[in-house]
C-alpha cells in the first residue's frame, strides 16, 4: 500500500495530522486523517453547543467520495479490509484531498464537546483540529476601514 502524492503534500504541509489506516464508528475500516495529538479524524464542519454550523470547508463535504465516512463529517474513507479496497479507498482519499488543496484549506483548532472522541478521552471537551475554509467570515466588520 503505498502513500499518494496528495495525502503525502497535504501531511507535508501540516505535521500536526497524518495517515492512519484504521477504524471509526463503530468498527468501521478506513483510511484518512488524524490529528496526531488526539488520534482523531480530522472533521471538515464544526458545530456549537446547539449544533449550529460553526466551521466548515464546502469542498471537503462537496467533493466527499461515495464511501467517504458518512455519520459524520471526517477526512475518512471507508473499506471492506482487502488490500484491493484499501488500494480503492486511498484512490479516493487522494483525489479528495487534490480538490481541498486545490481549493485552498487552513487548519483551526477548537473545542470539541460532549462528543464520542471526548468521553472516550475520559472527559467532556477536547481540542481538536477541523480543517476549514481557506478565508473565514464573520459578522464581525468592525475591523474594517472605512
Amino acid at each position: 500500500m503505498g502513500m499518494r502524492p496528495n495525502i503525502e503534500k497535504f501531511l507535508k504541509e501540516n505535521p500536526k495530522l497524518e495517515f492512519k489506516d484504521s477504524e471509526i464508528g463503530f468498527g468501521r475500516k478506513c483510511v484518512g486523517i488524524i490529528y496526531k495529538a488526539t488520534e482523531c479524524f480530522v472533521p471538515y464542519e464544526t458545530y456549537t453547543d446547539d449544533f449550529e454550523t460553526e466551521h466548515k470547508h464546502d469542498v471537503a463535504a462537496d467533493e466527499a467520495p461515495d464511501s467517504a465516512y458518512h455519520k459524520g463529517p471526517y477526512l475518512a474513507v471507508l473499506h471492506n479490509g482487502s488490500e484491493n479496497g484499501k488500494e480503492e479507498a486511498l484512490d479516493d482519499l487522494d483525489i479528495w484531498l487534490g480538490a481541498i488543496l486545490k481549493a485552498g484549506y487552513r487548519i483551526e483548532e477548537f473545542e470539541e464537546r460532549n462528543t464520542l472522541a471526548a468521553l472516550s478521552a475520559g472527559k467532556g471537551r477536547i481540542k481538536q483540529l477541523a480543517i476549514v475554509n481557506k478565508n473565514r467570515f464573520t459578522d464581525d466588520l468592525s475591523n474594517l476601514e472605512a
